[in-house]
């Protein structure tokens, strides 16, 4: 059984299967349907795109695995057995617990970006940078636990898009790094530098 329906499941799924092959009966449980590729929401912010979706029934049925919408509620470890939402009962043989992290808001009075559910706030505010109502705009990442690259991305593509424009906009990045995206190592952090 895997719990989750991002990319860790289905990377799990993906391993799973090709470890085992089809001899596995391997479960997918996840509360959605669909896997929002999360990415691709900084560019949707700057474009008239679709949203990118994938049906997770669909990916799971052409892996040969099943799929249910459901979350787990709880586990009993030494019973290896899953109690979901539904409140349906599952046994599995082993369990790969793939939920993610929940982005949420950690600089007060920012505008805080997560994903797709944030693209028409950010768009308001590129509006306003085209306007000229805003004159300066500051990207922060909050100090401990964070994955900073799209922050640089949003950066970019606003300054990107001021200048287009002829606004005149200072555009600034604010991170605890000690160095331009330090996580990805010094060759990376020295050309975005």
């Amino acid at each position: 059984m895997i719990a989750g329906g991002g990319f860790a499941a289905l990377e799990a799924l993906l391993a799973v299967r090709k470890a085992v092959g089809p001899r596995a009966d391997i479960v997918l449980v996840s509360p959605g349907t669909t896997l929002d590729f999360r990415p691709a929401a900084t560019i949707e912010s700057f474009a008239e795109i679709e949203p990118l979706r994938y049906d997770l029934r669909a990916i799971a049925e052409d892996l040969g695995a099943g799929f249910r919408q459901d979350a787990v509620a709880a586990i009993a470890g030494e019973l290896r057995e899953v109690r979901l939402e539904s409140f349906k009962r599952l046994d599995y043989d082993a369990l790969v617990i793939a939920v993610g992290t929940e982005p949420r808001a950690s600089v007060p009075g920012a505008v805080t970006f997560r994903d797709q559910r944030d693209v028409p706030q950010l768009r308001r505010v590129l509006s306003e940078l085209e306007s000229g109502a805003i004159r300066r705009l500051v990207f922060a990442a909050p100090a401990g636990v964070s994955w900073p690259p799209p922050l640089y991305e949003l950066a970019l593509l606003a300054a990107g898009r001021a200048e287009a424009r002829g606004a005149a906009v200072e555009v600034a990045l604010v991170t605890p790094e000690r160095s331009p995206l330090e996580a990805l190592g010094s060759e990376a952090s020295a050309l975005v530098g």
